[in-house]
């Protein structure tokens, strides 16, 4: 049988991993934390309902335009929410832009009676005797049936980063 010998002096191994963690951890959390984020921020994009009229200026000033709420969907990275070894990114939309996001969401009663315009349909001032209910497009709450293409998303971004961090294409060779 064979003797095999591995010896080290010092605390040169320790540090060594103890490097590497700090490294990975570092250059690997966040990239792969927003590809994740990628894949809910376009399905909901995708599943966002697209208004198909011209540009409408309305009597309080508001304009709405063709792809607004499409347009409104953002991620971004939470500082408030993350830490060095947990990412947080946040999908939505930005109410300012389209104010009537959750109204799409999560579907509302119309209380106006509707007039059919060259450019689409516009509600009046005019009340209905009963409101009508109007569907919601879940937009947001079905791109989280995605959730299986982020994990996958996720999982291929952080091989990519671990061999880089290994390779030490970032610095530190660890090969």
């Amino acid at each position: 049988m064979d003797d095999f010998w591995l010896s080290f002096e010092g605390d040169d191994l320790g540090a060594v991993l103890a490097d590497l963690e700090d490294r990975l951890v570092e250059q690997i959390v966040r990239p792969i934390a927003r590809s994740g984020a990628l894949v809910f921020y376009e399905e909901a994009r995708r599943l966002v309902p697209v208004y198909q009229g011209a540009p409408i200026t309305r009597k309080n000033g508001i304009k709405t335009t063709p792809g607004q709420l499409r347009d409104a969907i953002y991620h971004v990275y939470s500082d408030a929410l993350s830490s060095k070894e947990h990412a947080v990114y946040q999908v939505s939309w930005n109410a300012k832009k389209a104010p009537h996001g959750h109204l799409v969401e999560n579907g509302h009663w119309r209380v106006n009676k509707l007039v059919k315009t060259p450019t689409g349909w516009m509600a009046t001032s005019e009340r209905l005797a009963t409101p009508v209910r109007v569907p919601a497009v879940a937009f947001m709450r079905r791109s989280g049936d995605r959730a299986q293409a982020a994990v996958d998303a996720m999982r291929q971004r952080a091989a990519e980063k671990v061999a880089e961090v290994l390779s030490g294409a970032e610095g530190g060779d660890y090969s």
